[in-house]
């Protein structure tokens, strides 16, 4: 397979990945939580709210059939990065678009008149299940291998040492061979896994809150952050692999990375069957509520586009999410309003980077 053949196919493969993460989002969302619009539960099924789940996934599928030609027409990062961003922001804009029906029948009908709800205050001191430090310690083992790895063949390096491939994993930029040039990679993955650790602890810290009518108001939030937990310590290990995968590609290969293309498809199908079994694992059984038991409140005031979360009377700074598995900031809190300003920069500096590789690399 020739260079421009190896970039498409890397571009296609990331666009198919995230259509099917956007695909799966009303999958990962509760029956009375369509598309991130709280209903109560004997509407969940009502037409409007098929019509409103079915059109979104339409255009998702046609999305993702335009950015995967666009990335197989230009097989090099210019068409990978605006395929692939492309995707992820009018994805998020078509779920934004394909839920206002719902929430304009559910006010003009007034789902909620007369349907009972209740507030659920988070439990107090329950057992909270523990953060599976195992992933993280085999993703640290794996960092520190590699880096042994990397010792034997320092001297072999050649000088200088390419910093950046570009199209057909080619090197197109250079530096003098040095511990940062060499192992520096190395270093964001130990940031990396040290930084969902700390986020795993921080779950610990953030209230358990039970749905309205569920019969046992300890086993959903438990399961759910038993799985979360487990997700963060796959994604540690997943992303720690990755890292590694390409800096002993470039090891071992310095003249034309050979593998990274093939890492990239693992990293991206291990990370959708870690979210796959994530969500089967925080689904809970037990029996339905009994008829007329309460709804959860009528509560999308406080849930941007069902995504962000903004509430400056809540104190909690993670809440679980309405739509996916785990949690997401409170960007009313002040702290979630910092964090959620850094995660921003970060993304934009990623992107950037992108950009800059692209146009140093053409």
């Amino acid at each position: 397979m020739n260079h421009a053949s190896t970039t498409a196919a890397i571009g296609v493969g990331a666009c198919l990945l995230v259509g099917l993460t956007l695909l799966l989002v009303p999958s990962l969302s509760a029956r009375t939580l369509p598309l991130g619009v709280a209903v109560p539960r004997e509407r969940a099924d009502a037409p409007v709210v098929r019509h409103a789940v079915r059109r979104y996934r339409v255009v998702v599928v046609a999305l993702t059939a335009l950015a995967a030609v666009v990335a197989g027409l230009v097989p090099s990062p210019a068409g990978l990065l605006p395929s692939t961003y492309g995707l992820l922001v009018l994805g998020f804009a078509a779920f934004v678009v394909c839920r206002r029906p719902i929430q304009t029948t559910k006010t003009a009908e007034g789902w909620f008149r007369g349907v009972p709800v209740r507030l659920t205050a988070p439990l107090g001191d329950v057992p909270r299940p523990p953060v599976p430090v195992h992933w993280y310690v085999l993703a640290l083992a794996l960092v520190l291998a590699t880096a042994a790895f990397g010792w034997t063949r320092y001297d072999a390096l050649p000088d200088p040492y390419p910093t950046h491939w570009g199209d057909g994993g080619l090197p197109d930029a250079y530096a003098a061979r040095s511990f940062w040039t060499a192992f520096g990679p190395l270093l964001v993955a130990l940031g990396l896994t040290a930084f969902l650790l700390v986020l795993a602890r921080l779950v610990r810290l953030a209230p358990l809150r039970p749905r309205a009518g569920d019969a046992d108001p300890l086993a959903r939030p438990l399961a759910t952050e038993r799985a979360g937990q487990s997700l963060l310590g796959v994604s540690a290990l997943l992303g720690a692999g990755l890292v590694c995968a390409i800096v002993v590609d470039g090891w071992l290969h310095p003249d034309r990375l050979r593998w990274t293309a093939s890492t990239l498809g693992v990293f991206g199908a291990g990370l959708v069957v870690a979210v796959v079994v994530t969500v089967v694992r925080s689904r809970v059984g037990g029996p339905a509520p009994a008829p007329g038991a309460p709804d959860a409140p009528d509560d999308d005031r406080h849930w941007r586009g069902g995504l962000l979360y903004v509430n400056r009377e809540d104190p909690a700074l993670l809440v679980p999410k309405r739509v996916g598995v785990g949690w997401t900031l409170n960007v009313g809190h002040p702290a979630g309003r910092v964090l959620t300003a850094v995660l921003l920069l970060l993304v934009l500096a990623g992107l950037g980077l992108g950009v800059a590789g692209t146009v140093l690399g053409s």
